[in-house]
């Protein structure tokens, strides 16, 4: 095909999907004057809607080809394991190491805490991880696994007075970026199967996040959004990572109801082994439990502050913790940290904490002094949770709707936990003609980064329940270098 009729095609194809985008009910959040300061709600309204897959569509005139167009995103390294049937004798199923436990903190790309529980601890025994970028089966650990790491008892089982809780804890560093690892644990002489995970990407890579908090209640629940999640992340292997917004548990001292948890935790993993590590956030029902949350979970800050920065490919993760001041030390941390990433160029900064600044059925937590800065360094989007409902605010900036400089919150907690109506759905920052609403329903969230045939890079936010994707939102990169006391 000559490259005038290529050329040809390809505005035809779009012009087709622009008609198509234009169809479809709509808000555009916009600033002319500042094109990279734009996001669009896709769908305003509480029904499904399809994925925007399309890949083509031009602008401008130079064009030569697609492929000198696109910048080109690699795609998640999963390497699925073949099938292998254990042998009789591979273990004994009273002494295995079980209630795995994956965790990410600051380094996702190279960094990994694997955690498993045991029903008969002996301290005198050792315990380790055997890791390999291929798949073993956990035949002959010592010459077939690349890696050996100790673990330790995470001193869980001594918190909470019973061996049963033991925690076996190996912090793993150096890791290849975007790579599919398999592993083992090996405690009191025996292994678990094998079970794998990737590391999150370090460059342009195309990839998905679960997010979602509330599990604390309703243990069918939480397992049946558990199942969800797992054949989301079947459905669709990019998914790599899940971010809890909080309250795990009722009580976080209470060891027993971790526990349970964990058990249950196991339902969000795939047949094949495949586990998706977890970015942990402090919730109000584990304040008491900090010492349990440490144990279980790692600390990457000390001092049981329980916030960081997680850094995914062109996204900062701000886990914040609404349980302890959120004036002082926090603050400044948060306000020095937004402003390092302001000169990062097409990058996306999502903010994640407990308890909501902007909630559909509680009043106002003190996360209310995180908003200006939110708001000044133009973070693209706000995870909530703690009110037992689903909700999506309208664009907020300076306390009212703004489709130019305005940050959307969303949540609020459906990973199990009963919900609630959120009675606060009349409140002006629930205003449907932006795109907001708020409702009762279980449900899980997803976060994917992806670029289009331009390069041009966006953040998708989605919410799934009943078996489809609703709500969608696309966020453009935006360009802070020049933001500051400007907006405020």
């Amino acid at each position: 095909m000559k490259l005038n009729n290529l050329l040809k095609l390809l505005y035809f194809i779009a012009f087709l999907n622009l008609f198509t985008k234009s169809y479809s009910k709509s808000v555009m959040i916009s600033n002319p004057s500042r094109p990279n300061l734009v996001s669009s709600i896709l769908d305003d309204s509480p029904q499904a809607t399809e994925g925007n897959n399309s890949k083509l569509s031009l602008k401008g005139e130079n064009v030569s080809t697609v492929q000198n167009l696109r910048e080109e995103r690699i795609t998640v390294n999963y390497k699925p394991p073949a099938n292998y049937e254990y042998p009789v004798n591979y273990n004994s199923n009273d002494e295995i190491p079980k209630r795995h436990l994956l965790v990410w903190h600051e380094n996702p790309a190279s960094e990994v805490v694997v955690s498993w529980g045991l029903d008969h601890y002996d301290p005198n025994h050792e315990h380790f991880v055997y890791l390999s970028e291929n798949q073993q089966n956990g035949i002959e650990p010592d010459l077939n696994y690349e890696k050996k790491y100790a673990a330790h008892e995470s001193g869980l089982a001594e918190s909470c007075h019973n061996r049963k809780h033991a925690n076996m804890m190996a912090i793993i560093k150096g890791l290849k970026p975007n790579t599919t690892y398999y592993y083992i644990a090996v405690s009191n002489g025996q292994k678990s199967r094998e079970m794998h995970f990737v590391t999150a990407p370090a460059d342009k890579t195309a990839f998905k996040l679960l997010s979602g908090g509330d599990s604390r209640t309703d243990r069918n629940q939480r397992v049946t959004m558990n199942k969800m999640m797992a054949s989301m992340v079947s459905d669709d292997p990019s998914y790599i990572g899940f971010i809890h917004g909080g309250d795990f548990v009722s009580k976080g001292s209470n060891c027993d109801l971790w526990f349970n948890w964990r058990n249950d935790h196991q339902s969000s993993f795939l047949d094949n082994g495949r586990i998706i590590p977890l970015i942990p956030t402090f919730g109000n029902h584990e304040k008491g439990g900090e010492e349990q949350f440490e144990k279980l979970f790692g600390n990457p800050l000390d001092s049981r502050r329980f916030y960081f920065l997680s850094s995914i490919a062109n996204l900062s993760l701000i886990i914040l913790n609404s349980e302890i001041s959120t004036e002082g030390d926090q603050k400044t941390w948060l306000q020095s940290t937004l402003e390092s990433l302001k000169n990062k160029k097409k990058h996306f900064i999502v903010a994640g904490y407990h308890r909501p600044a902007w909630p559909a059925v509680k009043l106002p937590a003190p996360s209310t002094a995180w908003t200006k800065s939110f708001e000044q360094y133009q973070v693209n989007l706000v995870l909530e949770s703690d009110g037992h409902t689903l909700k999506q605010t309208c664009p907020i900036y300076r306390n009212k709707c703004d489709r130019s400089y305005g940050i959307i919150y969303v949540g609020e907690g459906g990973l199990g936990v009963r919900q609630r109506l959120p009675w606060r759905a009349t409140r002006w920052y629930f205003n449907r003609k932006f795109g907001a609403y708020a409702l009762s329903q279980h449900h899980i969230q997803s976060l994917s980064i992806s670029s289009d045939v331009f390069g041009n890079d966006k953040l998708t936010y989605e919410v799934y329940y009943d078996q489809s994707f609703h709500h969608r939102i696309d966020f453009a990169s935006k360009d802070r270098s020049a933001l500051g006391k400007e907006i405020l």
